[in-house]
């Protein structure tokens, strides 16, 4: 059980990231320190309708999020890990909508956005593990390039009212060298070796509640209260299960 009630944080908990920044709406209930039964500090990130910041007003979306400033040195092996429970409140908001829960995005390039390349997204059924095509710019928020790969690998419900792990390896890349892993709960449920970035600079994390193209939502997507913990950058699998 997770007992919240706690102070609005500002901080990330993560460890081994480096500089981390929040981006969400100035309310107090965005981002916030729990503490678990067994005493693992939890941070409890919650998005109402109307909760956004920046240009996410005026381009269709809503987020709370912790980011990364800097990502690895491109080449690099690279682990993250990161355990996830959303709330029993958890609502659907329909086929045309999902919310991503952690996300590897690049960073601008010669003054041009570049998107992300890796994300973990919750549609009303799945988990689904979705990857841009590594040879494609994705500069237009608004007009995202086409997914590579869009593959469900869990069921959402498994993840309703209890934490799950998830990890991934990487090498970020231009080359054939490079390489995605996403592990679930230890087990490896998606996998890809080839170029994995479109331009020599490497992604960096992004963890909390994300989503986009909210018009889709009747109404408003409503309120999405997630919880995470032990929410790590590593060197090996080791640093990071």
């Amino acid at each position: 059980m997770v007992q919240t009630g706690t102070a609005r944080a500002q901080t990330s908990l993560a460890d081994g990231f480096g500089s981390i920044v929040l981006q969400s709406a100035r309310v107090p209930h965005a981002v916030q320190r729990a503490q678990l039964a067994d005493g693992t500090r939890v941070e409890r990130f919650e998005l109402r309708n109307g909760d956004c910041s920046g240009t996410d007003c005026t381009r269709d979306r809503e987020r709370v999020e912790f980011i990364q400033e800097r990502g690895p040195r491109n080449g690099t092996e690279v682990w993250v890990g990161y355990s996830v429970m959303l709330d029993p409140s958890w609502p659907d908001v329909g086929p045309d909508m999902n919310t991503k829960i952690g996300q590897f995005h690049l960073p601008k390039y010669r003054g041009r956005g570049q998107g992300p390349t890796l994300l973990m997204e919750v549609t009303d059924d799945c988990l689904v593990v979705s990857v841009k095509d590594p040879t494609v710019a994705d500069d237009d928020p608004m007009n995202p390039a086409p997914n590579m790969a869009w593959d469900c690998v869990a069921p959402r419900d498994q993840f309703i009212g209890r934490f799950n792990r998830i990890m991934v390896n990487a090498i970020w890349s231009t080359g054939a060298d490079g390489f995605m892993t996403v592990y679930l709960n230890g087990q490896p449920v998606w996998s890809y070796q080839g170029q994995t970035i479109n331009v020599n600079v490497a992604p960096y994390f992004r963890y909390g509640i994300y989503r986009s193209f909210i018009s889709r939502c009747a109404g408003g997507c409503g309120t999405q209260i997630a919880y995470y913990h032990s929410v790590v950058q590593g060197r090996n699998r080791a640093d990071v299960e």
